[in-house]
């Protein structure tokens, strides 16, 4: 038996090794504490009625996001990348922003937007942005216009792009945009507009329309495009609209309809319609594709629909539903190779209050991707009127064996203040700064930090290691903010008297190196940031330190160093004035005028490595596929070379 162990300890902690190397998942806590960035409009420009993960558009590797600002009439792309935008990014006065302006005021130009993939086959992302109130075809019959991405963007008005009218006047067509897959198998990504108030067959029956992609895109109305029509009056149907992935596992792309007051269930029950792809899509009543209808009355089933990936893993893409109404719940909708039509209310929901009750322009059910790396699609559940209209965000996590639940009792994300409508529209899968995890992005449309329902929308990377400790506070008008303490750790920003009113001040400590992320820090890195930082305004910052965070430095010399955010690599460049009071553990920068990371030096620190902390193995856990090689290796030790072994062993023993 003392033979085996070694073997068997190894096969044990190989087996550790692999279960252990999948990233964490995100816990419960208020979304400023969690957010990589707050993006921000203005009093002026608010931001935040639709947000979007956009493939690739300038073919760098890093996915874009988008963020819908209809008051103002426009659209912000800001490019990702690598080293991030800053904790606080203003996107109407940030130059690398990129504005794509509506062509009329009024035509609420971004009230949708849509990553959409590659729709012409030219290996960019490309945008679909809808503008509800456009009157080319007659009064707000709406239009989309699709953005082509290229190598190079640049802010521009969306009539340089391909446009897709609205059929007929008061039809809104842009209210709802979504991405379709590659429905026909033709190479090309496809595109769907809901028009939930179209009129044909009859009045609100609704619909959809399907614009397939190809090598060229030509402006045209959505009248010659593929219609999915509603059945019934009043129906809704395309209130929500999104792709669905491979459902049946035949190769194309599937995509799902919400008609959240179908009454084939009940009456006014709601339905969702899963629509298969196929090589030739042709139009015609949503009634004769998939239909999955509640039987509760008053349950608006179908307000929200949205893709899951493949939430049990089972090798199918699955479909999330909400219902808002009389028993709210979010339903899932399982793939297999042979999908019939059901009663929605028969399979695994998520039960609670989370959506509004009624017709609603909140985008609030999403896809994240796969945000703790394990192999299961996740989804995104906002519920911007809860407490106070705070609002929150769920997470639901996929697993091979899904059980009924609440809707409160999954991983929640809590809104930063009363009236912030957090989670009014919700948006992931793609990966923002190229580290290969999913990340999402969710809107606070009523936020108020960088101006009166100025909104926003908190991007959250995915990773497998929580990177910071961050804590957001609101300042007074005097300019003076209360200590911001982590443990012994403490941070005070102190404003000038003159500074400007309003917004907040964000403090990090980063855990992990902002530049070289696998090296966890000893000597602490900060970042302040906060939108009252500007002309005129300095600040005194006082960091608190412990004796073994500046372990091995000469504590007379110690000074602060500093750098811009958004360049974590750039070099460290000391802080004019810094007063050091070795008796309280405490060093102050006085008079300071921009914001920045900061950290701690007897003399100049390295960009990509100050005082580490030495915790054996740092760093990321291993990846899956080390485990597997691991696992793989002690296998063939223990199997193949055993007869080896005992043969020597045997020798050795005389036998």
């Amino acid at each position: 038996m003392k033979q085996k162990l070694p073997l068997l300890m190894l096969l044990i902690i190989t087996l550790c090794l692999l279960l252990n190397s999948q990233a964490e998942a995100l816990g419960s806590g208020r979304v400023d504490g969690y957010a990589n960035a707050f993006l921000t409009g203005s009093a002026a420009q608010p931001v935040g009625v639709d947000v979007a993960v956009v493939p690739d558009m300038n073919g760098d590797g890093y996915d874009e996001l988008a963020i819908g600002a209809s008051s103002p009439n426009r659209v912000y792309v800001i490019l990702g990348g690598p080293d991030g935008w800053g904790l606080n990014l203003r996107l109407a006065t940030t130059p690398s922003v990129i504005v794509y302006t509506g062509d009329n005021v009024g035509d609420l130009a971004g009230y949708g937007v849509a990553g959409v993939g590659d729709v012409n086959g030219d290996g960019f992302g490309d945008l679909l942005v809808g503008a509800p109130f456009n009157d080319l075809a007659g009064n707000n019959a709406g239009a989309v216009y699709v953005v082509l991405g290229g190598a190079t963007l640049a802010s521009s008005n969306l009539g340089t792009f391909p446009i897709f009218i609205g059929e007929v006047a008061g039809d809104e067509a842009g209210r709802t945009v979504a991405p379709a897959g590659d429905v026909n198998g033709d190479g090309f990504q496809d595109m769907l507009v809901g028009v939930m108030n179209h009129d044909a067959p009859v009045s609100n029956a609704g619909a959809v329309y399907l614009i397939l992609g190809g090598s060229s895109i030509s402006s045209g109305s959505l009248g010659s495009r593929i219609k999915y029509t509603g059945e019934a009056v009043n129906d809704f149907a395309g209130s929500s609209i999104d792709a669905a992935g491979d459902v049946n596992g035949d190769g194309y792309m599937d995509f799902v309809v919400g008609a959240p007051q179908n009454d084939d269930g009940a009456n006014q029950g709601g339905s969702a319609y899963i629509i298969l792809g196929s090589a030739s899509p042709a139009s015609g009543s949503l009634g004769s594709h998939l239909q999955y209808a509640s039987n509760i009355s008053f349950n608006a089933a179908g307000q929200e629909v949205s893709g899951a990936g493949d939430f049990n893993g089972d090798g199918y893409a699955d479909v999330a539903v909400s219902a808002a109404g009389a028993s709210a719940a979010v339903y899932l909708i399982w793939g297999s190779a042979t999908p019939i039509s059901s009663p929605l209310t028969g399979g695994i929901s998520y039960s609670g209050a989370h959506g509004n009750n009624t017709l609603s322009q909140a985008k609030y059910l999403a896809y994240a991707g796969d945000i703790n790396a394990d192999g299961y699609g996740d989804i995104l559940i906002g519920a911007e009127s809860e407490i106070s209209s705070t609002g929150a965000v769920y997470i639901a996590y996929g697993t091979p064996n899904p059980v009924n639940t609440t809707i409160s009792s999954l991983p929640r994300l809590g809104g930063a203040a009363a009236s912030d409508l957090f989670g009014f529209a919700v948006r992931g899968n793609g990966d923002v700064n190229g580290d290969g995890l999913a990340d999402i992005i969710l809107s606070t449309l009523g936020n108020d930090e960088a101006g009166n329902n100025a909104g926003g929308a908190y991007l959250l990377f995915g990773d497998q290691i929580p990177l910071a400790y961050r804590e957001r506070q609101r300042l007074t008008p005097a300019g003076n903010l209360p200590a911001i303490l982590f443990d012994t750790m403490g941070v005070r920003v102190d404003f000038s008297a003159g500074a400007l009113v309003g917004g907040d001040v964000t403090v990090t400590r980063h855990l992990y190196h902002p530049c070289a992320t696998d090296i966890r820090l000893q000597t602490p890195i900060w970042s302040i940031d906060s939108p009252k930082i500007g002309p005129g305004t300095t600040l005194d910052i006082r960091f608190q330190y412990t004796n073994n965070q500046i372990a091995g430095m000469n504590e007379a010399n110690l000074r602060v160093w500093t750098r811009p955010i958004g360049q974590p690599c750039a070099p460290w460049v000391q802080v004019p004035v810094s007063l050091v009071n070795p008796a309280t553990n405490q060093i102050t920068v006085l008079g300071y005028t921009d914001q920045g990371q900061f950290t701690l030096g007897d003399s100049q620190p390295s960009p990509t490595s100050i005082q580490e902390l030495n915790l054996g193995v740092a760093g990321h856990r291993p990846p899956v596929y080390w485990g597997l090689a691991l696992l793989t290796f002690t296998f063939i030790t223990g199997v193949v070379l055993k007869p080896v072994v005992r043969h020597w062993r045997g020798r050795d023993l005389g036998e």
